[in-house]
């Protein structure tokens, strides 16, 4: 076929007669046109996608090519004759593009929309929408800002400062700036010393201001939020100038709301391509990988872009700068032809002329019509609101102006009582409140209000109004009045909400009664509060009566200071115990509830604990049982075990001698044990005895190191113990006794877990303000599915039967309370295989004060390595295992090291008395 078109052409060429070429090719297309149409039906209409590349090319080929990958898939499920292209831009080449034709349909912002719709008929599609927070917001504005440590605050400051934008036309960005900027009587040219345009791309305005390149940035709002959000910058480096607050908008913006960005075709599009588009991409969820993709959009139907069409005429913005002298222009490339002749020029634009003034005139007729067809729906719309809903209209200081008959019967007060008084006199507490913070605030912004109200009838109960609060302007655009369209909802939210609560209480086997604060009306009670509170006292059911019919007036006025005490926070619960007839003791827990835009309840749950109270009196007797009838006959078999392993009693034979050393050691497992569950008793039971004083913690660390030598020769293990780098005593608050029994018990897992010929490290510092006592060793490491719960009672790394280290698993555990119960914190460190490092931090003492320990930075707070002495002494580790180094306590300096990865951190408040919560307090 390409061949014999070929052949047609050299031949038309050497035709000279016009009327031969003509019949030449008729009659070849007549031969080529089956052919023809059938190769068209094979192949497939291309769709060029152009989107406004905002963030650079590369960016934009990321956001938007999954989206056009979903839509050649679904083309290609639906057997549709369609392949899209994807096609970023800058502006001016989208509407070049555009203009040209070789751009079917397109995203942009809505400026460049507005330009392709006058210029060349393009149509909005579909609308963007963002999603933040989950929920979605399809309006946007520019925002202007600068860096957080610069002293400019409002526009009137940007005369002389270096300023970027995106673009000259871009209208999220430059022109709702210079709009703005306007209101300060500034031009454009005086507002920039230096006025710059990065091309379209948002990042390279942020770069600029963030590295100080220019003083201040115009972007379109969000995208400080986004570029936060993935972690790409901080918020906290950037401020906003002049911010203004939107009711409902998340992100900072500094100029009024206008619609987000819009998808146009042009007019050439198939209308099967469009519906496939538009099907697909409505079908499109926040969740999905093209929404995400595209920094999480969703689509909607098309918005209404008339206020910006007015936003670009009072900015002589294209396409209306120069609109007379454009249209002119255009008529003069049209008809510039010499052929038409001067006449036939004049005659055409008399003509067009006479049919514009024509055109105008029908404009003007139909524009009076649809404003008589909108004040009839406004009569309309105004009938049907009155006659079948709850209607009332305030003035725009929120004073009631007219009500309608439904309004007057819900709140069950006469009209008189309602018009000219404020509405917040009708609102509950909490609902004034929303008034004055939120409903007024969107009204002067000229938003909408949707939500629950709770209204108060004459009788003082509350009636519910489900309500749309709508701002109406006057004449000079200015909040004139405020209408309130509402649904009575008091039965259907009552009903549902109380039922629902109720059935839930019911669930509960504890003794359940709900109370009105205040009155001490009985709201409900559950079957078995009912059974044996209510029917038990005062016989019969409980509608209708009071906490009083059922209690005495002591117990009545106690309740309701009680409850008193709950209502004005900030403590909303508290938790007593009574002694009822029969010895039954009660677990009283009464609470104040305030769900959202509902009346507050009292709800007190009586639990009986007689049986808890029995255990704890037998696990009381228990503990002394072990204290004083097993603790004794065990010391004593361990000493005669001793004397007899010491060969008092004369020498045994090996077999014998293994087993009472046997015998020796399950015995000294069986003391520890019961000492560590007599300790942790105490702790728990608030009993433990600590004798406080100030005293010097690296003295009290060397004395300890002292003891546990011999424990560590019989492990083989070297303890090597790094010099102090400060001057003078280390001095803390506390128990020197315990503290030496913390260190006692880590000292004696890392010589445990350690190999015969390693060392264990210990070092005391001062630490961001704390005293921080590390013990490394060189061990087996803690397994990371351990780590989690290292600090739980009974739990050790190696929970097995076969496990080869003894232990009773509550000795971290105790180390961890007796630390909290000095202010101080407990962390560790640890890696399989390389070994663990624990950090204890304690309070230091500074003159008389002590200091508790401050907030730091996460590393610091919770150290995420081990820490840079103990490796310093990590040597070649097989080294040490070969030499067999020696067991001593060594001192040595401070040395550099390396990083690990694996932490797990413990805190707690420990004697609160013993600190003040402003810094310190000084000791007694």
């Amino acid at each position: 076929m390409t061949a014999l078109i070929s052949s047609l052409d050299k031949l038309l060429q050497l035709r000279k007669f016009f009327l031969f070429r003509v019949l030449l090719v008729a009659v070849t297309l007549a031969c080529l046109g089956p052919a023809t149409a059938q190769d068209v039906h094979n192949e497939k209409t291309e769709i060029t996608f152009g989107v406004l590349a905002s963030e650079g090319a590369t960016r934009t080929l990321e956001a938007w090519a999954p989206t056009v990958s979903l839509l050649n898939d679904t083309a290609r499920k639906q057997d549709l004759p369609y392949r899209f292209r994807l096609e970023p831009h800058n502006e001016a080449s989208l509407l070049e593009g555009l203009g040209r034709g070789t751009i079917d349909v397109f995203l942009s912002d809505p400026a460049a929309f507005v330009t392709a719709e006058v210029e060349e008929g393009a149509r909005a599609i579909l609308s963007v929408a963002q999603m933040w927070q989950n929920k979605t917001y399809n309006q946007t504005g520019a925002l202007v800002f600068t860096r957080n440590d610069s002293l400019l605050r409002g526009f009137e400051g940007l005369a002389g400062r270096r300023v970027m934008a995106m673009a000259p036309n871009e209208l999220t960005g430059w022109k709702l700036a210079v709009q703005e900027a306007r209101k300060y009587r500034l031009d454009p040219e005086s507002i920039g010393a230096d006025l710059l345009f990065s091309g379209g791309n948002q990042r390279e305005v942020v770069y600029a201001v963030q590295n100080g390149l220019v003083d201040v940035g115009v972007i379109r709002a969000g995208v400080l939020e986004n570029l936060a959000k993935q972690g790409i910058i901080k918020l906290e480096d950037f401020r906003p100038v002049a911010p203004m607050a939107h009711a409902g908008f998340p992100f900072w913006v500094s100029t009024p709301l206008f619609p987000d960005w819009v998808m146009g075709s042009m007019p050439n599009v198939p209308d099967q391509a469009l519906g496939l588009l538009i099907g697909t991409l409505l079908a499109v969820d926040a969740q999905s990988p093209q929404a995400r993709a595209a920094g999480g959009i969703v689509w909607q139907a098309p918005q209404n872009y008339l206020p910006v069409h007015d936003l670009l005429i009072s900015l002589h913005a294209r396409p209306y700068q120069n609109y007379i002298k454009q249209a002119g222009a255009r008529i003069y490339r049209a008809y510039k032809w010499p052929t038409l002749g001067l006449a036939a020029l004049i005659g055409f634009s008399v003509l067009f002329l006479l049919f514009e003034l024509s055109r105008t005139k029908r404009l003007a007729e139909n524009r009076k019509d649809v404003l008589h067809s909108e004040v009839r729906s406004k009569q309309f719309y105004r009938n049907a609101i009155e006659d079948h809903t709850v209607f009332c209209m305030l003035t725009k200081d929120g004073v009631i102006s007219h009500v309608n008959d439904h309004f007057v019967a819900v709140l069950d007060r006469s009209r008189g009582s309602l018009v000219q008084n404020p509405f917040a006199d009708i609102l509950d507490e909490s609902n004034q409140d929303l008034l004055k913070s939120q409903i007024m605030r969107a009204m002067q912004a000229g938003a909408t209000w949707e939500g629950a109200l709770q209204l108060l009838k004459s009788n003082g109960k509350a009636a519910w109004l489900q309500c749309t609060v709508i701002p109406v302007a006057g004449a000079s655009k200015a909040l004139g009045e405020i209408a309130i369209v509402a649904s009575d909802v008091t039965q259907t939210r009552a009903g549902v909400s109380e039922k629902r609560f109720n059935n839930t209480l019911e669930l509960i086997q504890d003794q359940v009664v709900v109370l009105r604060p205040g009155t001490m009306d009985v709201l409900f009670v559950n079957a078995a509060a009912e059974n044996r509170l209510i029917k038990g006292r005062m016989g019969g059911g409980w509608k209708g009566k009071t906490a009083g019919n059922f209690i005495s007036n002591e117990d009545l006025e106690a309740l309701k200071k009680k409850a008193a005490a709950l209502a004005n926070g900030p403590e909303r619960r508290m938790t007593w115990e009574v002694t009822a007839k029969g010895d039954i003791t009660y677990e009283i827990s009464l609470e104040y509830a305030q769900p959202d835009q509902e009346e507050p309840r009292l709800i007190a749950i009586y639990r009986d604990i007689s049986e808890r109270k029995e255990i704890e009196k037998a696990k009381t007797a228990f503990i002394a049982t072990i204290s004083h009838e097993l603790r004794t006959p065990l010391t004593s078999i361990k000493g005669a075990l001793g004397l007899t392993l010491s060969g008092a009693t004369g020498e045994m034979p090996p077999k014998m001698n293994n087993l009472v050393s046997m015998a020796a050691t399950n015995c000294e497992r069986l003391i520890t044990l019961i000492n560590d569950i007599l300790d942790l008793e105490k702790i728990e039971a608030g009993k433990m005895d600590y004798k406080l004083e100030t005293f010097d913690l690296s003295q009290m660390l060397t004395t300890a190191l002292d003891t546990n030598k011999f424990f560590a020769d019989k492990f083989g293990v070297a303890v090597r113990r790094f010099a102090d780098e400060h001057d003078g005593p280390a001095l803390t608050y506390g128990d020197p006794t315990r503290l030496t029994q913390v260190i006692d018990n880590l000292m004696s897992n890392a010589a445990k877990f350690s190999d015969a010929g390693s060392e264990i490290q210990v070092s005391l510092k001062e630490v961001a303000g704390r005293w921080r006592i590390s013990i490394r060793d060189y061990g087996e490491g803690i397994p990371k599915h351990a780590q989690p719960t290292m600090f739980d009672k009974f739990t050790q790394a190696d929970s097995s039967d076969t496990r080869s280290k003894g232990g009773t698993g509550l000795g971290l555990s105790i180390v961890k309370m007796i630390v909290e119960q000095h202010q101080g914190r407990i962390s560790f460190v640890s890696e399989e295989g390389v070994g663990t490092e624990f950090f204890i931090d304690l309070p230091v003492v500074v003159g008389e004060t002590v200091m508790p320990i401050p907030e730091a930075e996460e590393n610091i707070q919770n150290p995420q390595q081990f820490s840079t002495d103990a490796i310093a002494g990590e040597i070649d580790r097989n080294q040490v295992r070969a030499d067999r180094a020696p067991v001593a306590v060594l001192e040595q300096g401070r040395m550099s090291g390396q990083d690990s990865d694996v932490v797990k951190s413990h805190s707690g408040e420990g004697i609160v008395s013993k600190f003040s919560s402003a810094g310190g307090r000084r000791r007694s």
